[in-house]
């Protein structure tokens, strides 16, 4: 009789050390840099093994492998719009794009298929993803970084805690910190 009281006992203890663990476990995992993801996707991942092309194809690609946070590279057009590109040594367009007009860096396509993102394309999949955040990356333009956040403000507030500015100085932290981030990357 003696044994089965301490055998209940013992099983009960197991049970709620084995749900606190749980607990724990969850908890950090939450807390956790990245929402505990271990890759970024960079330039929104490779696609076919082509790095750098920030485009959408390469999202899903690299989606449907489960990354689900996405390095975005973005730069300015010469109409000053916000578009997704990284300098490549594997292929672009024939000129940088600070001298491409907007409509023009839309109609390129990298090795004539991948498809071309501007800030508002990521701003959709973020709406359309909930389970993916991004990694601002501007090239030390810290405006960029704050256009990208006040466009995600504009299309739907709830975007804000997905997006991970990166920034560049002390002083950018402030003006980061006035949006509701989760995360910061400070290079």
């Amino acid at each position: 009789m003696a044994f089965s009281g301490n055998k209940r006992l013992v099983s009960v203890c197991l049970l709620v050390l084995t749900m606190l663990l749980w607990q724990c476990d969850n908890k950090a995992e939450q807390s956790a840099p990245l929402g505990g993801h271990r890759y970024i996707a960079h330039a929104m991942g490779a696609v076919d093994g082509l790095p750098l092309t920030n485009s959408r194809e390469a999202f899903e690609e690299n989606y449907n492998k489960g990354r689900r946070v996405f390095e975005v590279d973005f730069v300015i057009t010469s109409d000053y719009e916000v578009v997704g590109f990284h300098k490549s040594p594997y292929f672009g367009p024939d000129k940088p794009v600070i001298e491409m007009k907007y409509r023009e860096f839309l109609d390129f396509r990298y090795q004539g298929k991948y498809t071309p993102l501007d800030v508002t394309d990521v701003l959709d999949l973020l709406e359309a993803y909930p389970d993916m955040s991004i990694v601002t990356d501007t090239k030390y333009n810290f405006g960029l970084v704050m256009y990208v956040m006040e466009a995600a403000m504009i299309q739907n507030q709830n975007l804000l805690g997905r997006i991970i500015p990166q920034i560049y100085s002390p002083e950018d932290y402030d003006q980061a910190k006035k949006f509701p981030v989760r995360e910061i990357i400070y290079t």
